[in-house]
């Protein structure tokens, strides 16, 4: 499994998702050695099971974080292939309890930098609501991944119904 600081990432294969759809939550907590809360997964799309998963090697994929230091599966979120402008996607979604704790800018920087290890990645995108917007799903006045973002250096592109953020491949990339 990979790390970065205080996060083991998770590639959630096919034995995940069983795991979760014919044992709940306690059938996946025992297969990844962590604890699954209640509040877990903050997108449920996220985690329906998919006729097949890319394989391990694959960056496009689902990304599951178990927050090292207390066991507990934190994050969901995952990676699109480039489109054809060379323009990757992410999205995550993080257990409210762990806001405000640089945990998603954490989580956010391994996705762009596994994105970016692909040449074909020549710019990394990611959607937010407005800002000043209430989120739907949440209540909360603002969207906390816009800050998430401004912080790794992405640009807002286009505002709309939903924002659109891109940050272009590096030079020394």
């Amino acid at each position: 499994m990979e790390r970065t600081e205080r996060l083991v990432i998770v590639r959630p294969a096919l034995e995940h998702f069983d795991a979760l759809a014919e044992r709940g939550r306690d059938g996946l907590a025992a297969l990844i050695g962590a604890e699954v809360p209640q509040e877990w997964p903050l997108f449920p799309e996220s985690i329906a099971r998919p006729e097949q998963v890319p394989e391990d090697t694959s960056p496009w994929r689902p990304y599951w974080a178990v927050h090292a230091a207390d066991s507990v599966l934190i994050l969901e979120g995952g990676l699109v292939p480039p489109d054809e402008s060379g323009e990757a996607v992410f999205g995550y979604g993080l257990v409210p309890a762990y806001r405000g704790k640089g945990l998603a800018t954490e989580f956010a920087r391994f996705l762009v930098v596994t994105a970016f290890a692909h040449p074909e990645a020549r710019a990394v995108g990611a959607r937010t609501f407005p800002a000043g917007a209430v989120s739907p799903e949440e209540g909360f006045p603002a969207d906390p991944s816009i800050a998430v973002l401004e912080r790794l250096g992405f640009a807002c592109v286009e505002r709309g119904e939903l924002w659109h953020w891109r940050l272009d491949r590096p030079p020394e990339v």
